[in-house]
């Protein structure tokens, strides 16, 4: 037994090493760059800013994320590294939990290190870490939920599964549908088959019929990624990597459902359950070139279950007992180390600082703005989230509110002259119109608003665009209180 319980001691030891390793070259591929990662890398800030400051979030949310990235940030005394360190931590737990399904499935330590080092140098699962962080949460308590499920662990399983609900809509279905399928094939007896599969096609037939010209738009004839031009340049070498995940993972899928119908021995009811929770996973039928980034990020979200589906199959199908000490420990090892050679070497170049927005740029146009903390400031996405941040998390949106605001509304105009806009409204030198640099301008959303219903129509389109936020949302999206 004490033999055993040594070696049981220097797995867990070996796992926690390579998690803290993982954690590492992850944070030191986010730290390429000095400014938030990502598309919404200053709103994670702001959340975090502010949940750390002031004990809540500034735009209310369920999402654990925002709460974690506000305890690093809070244990950082900086939002901006806090977040960095949660988003490269939750990285390697997503490795880690892929080592725990595999070891609960398959028994085998060797399969589930096989997991952790493959998901440790995936490309695609480091991108997750500089744009997705509820995503990469949601994705980390499912890992965990689904590697208890399968020991018959119900606290620990009831407790993820809740946490999985509520990190991200993602994992929030993965998690709904596995549940649902779980109890079918308990209860399943044949002619029960009919009930469910009706229900999900009626179901799916009326929301394509309420939503067909999205659907149309962003489904496709199944395609190989590494030939999709926009996704090559954004992923390079992890294009390589989806497109063979994505073949292996349905290669094995099949497998099971043939294997399932050719030996008598194997439930076929699991066998339509694995299909149609992979038919989830992968769904092979996204237009990865409608320009809609649907199909992308759900492949994204599945790449660390094609990797544990893919080695589960192989330690299932080949008797690795039947191999000597030596080979076993030779094979390992040289795995090993290419596998961690490639997370140092290879990894951290998939993140590119200049795909993200110009946040420095951002930030020199905030910089010298002083309006009254109760004020509104309308600007487009990224710099609204820029301002709050520096700005003492005073209220910026990119939309344009149908309530009043106390300190009230200012807009920064992208494109517009100083000049014209005074002339159009005959004024001179106007207190609420400050000219920033030579491409945004502070006014009084009043004055800009009376401003295009005067200005010609042509040159009025012109300003309707995405740097010019101009639809109205309602107040109720925010769920603000003001003062």
């Amino acid at each position: 037994m004490k033999p055993f319980s040594k070696i049981s001691a220097l797995k867990i030891l070996l796992i926690v090493a390579l998690t803290f390793f993982t954690t590492a070259a992850r944070f030191s591929m986010l730290k390429k760059s000095s400014e938030p990662n990502g598309l919404d890398g200053y709103y994670y800030a702001l959340q975090a800013k502010s949940f750390a400051q002031t004990g809540h979030l500034e735009n209310p949310s369920h999402e654990p994320g925002y709460y974690l990235c506000g305890i690093f940030a809070k244990l950082m005394q900086d939002p901006i590294t806090g977040c960095k360190i949660y988003s490269a931590l939750s990285s390697a737990l997503i490795c880690a939990g892929v080592y725990l399904l595999l070891y609960s499935l398959t028994k085998s330590f060797i399969a589930g290190t096989m997991g952790f080092l493959l998901c440790a140098c995936s490309p695609c699962i480091a991108l997750i870490s500089t744009n997705y962080i509820n995503n990469q949460t949601g994705i980390v308590f499912f890992l965990f939920f689904t590697a208890f499920f399968a020991r018959k662990k119900i606290m620990p399983s009831v407790i993820f599964f809740f946490l999985s609900c509520l990190s991200h809509k993602v994992t929030l279905a993965y998690s709904l549908i596995l549940v649902a399928l779980m109890t079918f094939q308990k209860i399943n007896r044949k002619k029960m088959l009919i009930i469910p599969l009706s229900i999900s096609l009626i179901f799916a037939t009326a929301l394509l019929a309420i939503q067909f010209p999205r659907f149309k738009s962003s489904v496709a004839m199944p395609s190989l990624l590494f030939t999709n031009k926009s996704i090559t340049r954004q992923l390079s070498f992890g294009a390589c990597e989806m497109t063979a995940v994505c073949i292996l993972f349905w290669g094995c899928t099949i497998w099971f459902c043939i294997y399932a119908f050719l030996k008598k021995n194997f439930s076929r009811t699991k066998a339509i359950c694995i299909f149609v929770f992979n038919t989830v996973m992968f769904f092979p039928f996204w237009n990865f070139n409608s320009g809609n980034e649907m199909g992308f990020r759900l492949y994204l979200s599945a790449m660390p279950f094609g990797i544990a589906l893919i080695i589960f199959t192989i330690f299932t199908s080949v008797n690795f007992e039947n191999l000597s000490d030596r080979t076993k420990i030779i094979a390992s090892c040289t795995t090993a180390i290419l596998l961690i050679s490639t997370s140092i070497f290879l990894t951290p170049k998939i993140y590119n600082p200049r795909h993200d927005p110009p946040y420095k740029y951002y930030k020199s146009v905030v910089k010298n703005i002083e309006l009254n903390d109760d004020s509104l400031l309308i600007a487009h996405l990224g710099l609204n989230h820029t301002y709050t941040y520096y700005k003492n998390l005073r209220w910026s949106l990119n939309y344009i509110p149908d309530f009043p605001v106390k300190g009230g509304i200012w807009r920064l105009a992208y494109g517009a002259s100083k000049t014209r806009i005074e002339e159009v409204l005959q004024v001179e030198n106007s207190a609420d119109i400050t000219e920033i640099n030579t491409e945004y301008i502070l006014i009084k959303e009043n004055l800009w608003q009376q401003y295009l219903e005067k200005e010609e129509k042509e040159i009025s389109d012109s300003f309707k665009n995405w740097y010019n936020p101009h639809m109205i949302r309602p107040s109720f999206i925010r769920r603000k209180k003001l003062i």
